[in-house]
Protein backbone atom coordinates (compact mmCIF):
# COMPACT_ATOMS: atom_id res chain seq x y z
CA UNK A 1 0.00 0.00 0.00
CA UNK A 2 3.06 1.95 0.58
CA UNK A 3 3.91 1.85 -2.39
CA UNK A 4 0.42 2.90 -3.87
CA UNK A 5 0.39 5.80 -1.92
CA UNK A 6 4.03 7.35 -3.19
CA UNK A 7 2.85 6.82 -6.53
CA UNK A 8 -0.61 8.66 -5.67
CA UNK A 9 1.88 11.06 -3.91
CA UNK A 10 3.77 10.95 -7.05
CA UNK A 11 0.91 12.00 -9.31
CA UNK A 12 -0.31 14.52 -7.46
CA UNK A 13 3.08 16.45 -7.46
CA UNK A 14 3.46 16.36 -10.98
CA UNK A 15 -0.21 17.30 -11.67
CA UNK A 16 0.50 20.32 -9.21
CA UNK A 17 3.62 20.95 -11.49
CA UNK A 18 1.67 20.67 -14.37
CA UNK A 19 -0.76 22.92 -13.07
CA UNK A 20 1.66 25.45 -11.83
CA UNK A 21 3.34 25.20 -15.45
CA UNK A 22 0.21 25.90 -16.74
CA UNK A 23 -0.76 28.89 -14.89
CA UNK A 24 2.72 30.59 -15.68
CA UNK A 25 2.31 30.15 -19.22
CA UNK A 26 -1.03 31.45 -18.87
CA UNK A 27 0.59 34.55 -16.88
CA UNK A 28 3.31 35.00 -19.66
CA UNK A 29 0.66 34.59 -22.32
CA UNK A 30 -1.17 37.62 -20.64
CA UNK A 31 2.01 39.58 -20.42
CA UNK A 32 2.53 39.34 -23.49
CA UNK A 33 -0.79 39.85 -25.21
CA UNK A 34 -0.28 43.02 -23.08
CA UNK A 35 2.64 44.08 -24.66
CA UNK A 36 1.57 43.44 -27.89
CA UNK A 37 -1.63 45.47 -27.19
CA UNK A 38 0.53 48.54 -25.86
CA UNK A 39 2.92 48.84 -29.45
CA UNK A 40 -0.55 48.33 -31.30
CA UNK A 41 -1.70 51.44 -29.37
CA UNK A 42 1.68 53.38 -29.67
CA UNK A 43 1.75 52.01 -33.78
CA UNK A 44 -2.04 53.46 -34.19
CA UNK A 45 -0.58 57.09 -32.11
CA UNK A 46 2.18 57.40 -34.12
CA UNK A 47 -0.15 56.00 -37.36
CA UNK A 48 -2.38 58.98 -36.32
CA UNK A 49 0.35 61.58 -35.94
CA UNK A 50 2.30 60.75 -39.68
CA UNK A 51 -1.38 61.05 -40.83
CA UNK A 52 -1.71 64.69 -39.39
CA UNK A 53 1.54 65.69 -40.62
CA UNK A 54 1.09 64.60 -44.12
CA UNK A 55 -2.31 66.60 -43.58
CA UNK A 56 -0.65 69.49 -42.85
CA UNK A 57 2.14 68.93 -45.29
CA UNK A 58 -0.06 68.66 -47.89
CA UNK A 59 -2.44 71.46 -47.07
CA UNK A 60 0.31 73.90 -47.12
CA UNK A 61 1.32 72.29 -50.37
CA UNK A 62 -1.92 73.62 -51.69
CA UNK A 63 -1.89 76.59 -50.22
CA UNK A 64 1.31 77.08 -51.74
CA UNK A 65 0.07 76.18 -55.44
CA UNK A 66 -3.02 78.54 -54.88
CA UNK A 67 -0.78 81.63 -53.53
CA UNK A 68 1.91 80.74 -57.13
CA UNK A 69 -1.18 80.72 -59.36
CA UNK A 70 -2.17 83.81 -57.98
CA UNK A 71 0.71 85.18 -58.92
CA UNK A 72 1.10 83.61 -62.15
CA UNK A 73 -2.32 85.23 -62.97
CA UNK A 74 -1.51 88.77 -61.45
CA UNK A 75 1.63 88.26 -63.81
CA UNK A 76 -0.01 87.91 -67.19
CA UNK A 77 -3.06 90.47 -66.31
CA UNK A 78 -0.30 93.00 -65.58
CA UNK A 79 1.75 92.20 -68.49
CA UNK A 80 -1.38 92.17 -70.65
CA UNK A 81 -2.38 95.45 -69.23
CA UNK A 82 1.13 96.96 -69.76
CA UNK A 83 0.77 95.52 -73.38
CA UNK A 84 -2.40 96.85 -73.86
CA UNK A 85 -1.11 100.46 -72.76
CA UNK A 86 1.92 100.55 -75.24
CA UNK A 87 -0.64 99.67 -78.04
CA UNK A 88 -3.26 102.57 -76.94
CA UNK A 89 -0.41 105.05 -76.55
CA UNK A 90 1.47 103.95 -80.03
CA UNK A 91 -1.87 103.92 -81.98
CA UNK A 92 -2.33 107.33 -80.21
CA UNK A 93 0.48 109.13 -81.60
CA UNK A 94 -0.05 107.35 -84.76
CA UNK A 95 -3.25 108.49 -84.42
CA UNK A 96 -2.48 112.16 -83.68
CA UNK A 97 0.46 112.51 -86.39
CA UNK A 98 -0.32 115.47 -88.72
CA UNK A 99 -0.10 113.15 -92.70
CA UNK A 100 1.74 114.57 -94.24
CA UNK A 101 1.71 112.63 -97.58
CA UNK A 102 -1.40 110.44 -98.93
CA UNK A 103 1.14 107.48 -97.79
CA UNK A 104 1.45 108.21 -94.03
CA UNK A 105 -2.16 109.00 -93.83
CA UNK A 106 -2.90 105.99 -94.98
CA UNK A 107 -0.70 104.18 -92.55
CA UNK A 108 -1.99 106.27 -89.93
CA UNK A 109 -5.20 105.31 -90.93
CA UNK A 110 -4.08 101.47 -91.09
CA UNK A 111 -2.31 101.81 -87.76
CA UNK A 112 -5.71 102.92 -85.63
CA UNK A 113 -7.27 100.63 -87.30
CA UNK A 114 -5.08 97.60 -86.52
CA UNK A 115 -4.77 98.46 -82.87
CA UNK A 116 -8.50 98.87 -82.59
CA UNK A 117 -9.11 95.18 -84.66
CA UNK A 118 -6.48 93.94 -81.70
CA UNK A 119 -8.29 94.99 -78.71
CA UNK A 120 -11.70 93.70 -79.93
CA UNK A 121 -10.24 90.12 -80.92
CA UNK A 122 -8.79 90.16 -77.60
CA UNK A 123 -11.62 91.04 -75.47
CA UNK A 124 -13.96 88.76 -77.97
CA UNK A 125 -11.33 85.84 -77.05
CA UNK A 126 -11.47 86.37 -73.15
CA UNK A 127 -15.24 86.74 -73.04
CA UNK A 128 -15.97 83.84 -75.07
CA UNK A 129 -13.26 81.41 -73.41
CA UNK A 130 -13.75 82.69 -69.61
CA UNK A 131 -11.24 80.13 -67.56
CA UNK A 132 -7.95 79.12 -66.41
CA UNK A 133 -6.89 78.27 -70.09
CA UNK A 134 -7.79 81.96 -71.00
CA UNK A 135 -4.87 83.31 -68.99
CA UNK A 136 -2.18 81.18 -70.90
CA UNK A 137 -4.36 81.80 -74.42
CA UNK A 138 -4.35 85.58 -73.95
CA UNK A 139 -0.77 85.75 -73.20
CA UNK A 140 -0.17 83.91 -76.10
CA UNK A 141 -2.20 85.70 -77.85
CA UNK A 142 -1.22 88.86 -76.27
CA UNK A 143 3.03 87.96 -77.23
CA UNK A 144 1.94 87.56 -81.01
CA UNK A 145 0.09 90.04 -81.50
CA UNK A 146 0.71 92.53 -84.22
CA UNK A 147 2.16 96.16 -83.62
CA UNK A 148 1.48 98.53 -86.62
CA UNK A 149 4.55 100.08 -87.73
CA UNK A 150 6.12 103.25 -86.33
CA UNK A 151 7.66 105.67 -89.13
CA UNK A 152 11.05 106.44 -87.36
CA UNK A 153 10.28 110.04 -87.30
CA UNK A 154 7.51 109.31 -84.34
CA UNK A 155 8.13 108.92 -80.71
CA UNK A 156 6.31 106.29 -78.39
CA UNK A 157 5.96 107.35 -75.00
CA UNK A 158 4.78 104.23 -72.50
CA UNK A 159 3.13 104.96 -70.02
CA UNK A 160 2.99 102.80 -66.71
CA UNK A 161 -0.24 102.20 -65.10
CA UNK A 162 -0.51 100.97 -61.37
CA UNK A 163 -3.33 98.84 -59.91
Amino acid sequence: MRLWQDASDKATEESRQAALYAIQQQNELRRQQEELLLQQEELHCQQEQQKKESNDREEELLCQQAQQKQEQEHMIYSFHQKQQIQVDALSTAVAKKPASRPDQKRLADNSAQCSVSNRSKRARQTVVSGGDDDNKSMFSDASQTMLPAVPDNIQVHTVQQTT
